[in-house]
């Protein structure tokens, strides 16, 4: 009988360390943790050294499509896409870019150019190609052209 009236006040000794020890630990994590690693994800600890997280998508998309015309030779009759692209903002200075243009290849016909270009901004002014670095640019064109 002695060891049912110890189990049992056991178990309720057992109980309320578990009961206080969630409750220690939910109120550490509110008040002490969440804080801390909020105060650390809104720095600027994980920018690649920008102070300035300015988007620049637009700007690579016509760093990049310079870079695809002087690649092609400045293709004559040759027009991009002014709606269908993709910019992809890798982080504050990098970018990926998918797009295509239009060559006239005849009096009636067109070809399309795919490209996908890699880049990113070095610093500076970001109007001068000078500042761009094209880390990786594939082109590929139609058979016909």
């Amino acid at each position: 009988m002695a060891k049912k009236h110890l189990l049992r006040s056991f178990s309720k000794v057992a109980g309320f360390a578990l009961l206080a020890y969630v409750v220690a630990l939910y109120v550490g994590h509110s008040t002490l943790l969440a804080p801390f690693l909020e105060d650390i994800a809104s720095s600027d600890f994980f920018l690649d050294g920008s102070a300035n997280d300015v988007d620049r998508s637009r700007v690579a998309l016509s760093q990049c499509e310079s870079t695809v015309v002087e690649e092609l030779g400045s293709p004559d009759q040759a027009h991009f896409s002014p709606e269908d692209f993709k910019v992809w903002r890798l982080s504050p200075s990098r970018y990926l870019v998918r797009s295509h243009l239009y060559e006239n290849v005849a009096s009636d016909a067109q070809a399309r150019t795919n490209f996908l270009c890699k880049l990113s901004f070095t610093g500076g002014d970001e109007f001068s190609p000078g500042n761009w670095e094209v880390e990786a640019l594939e082109i590929h064109r139609s058979p016909d052209v």
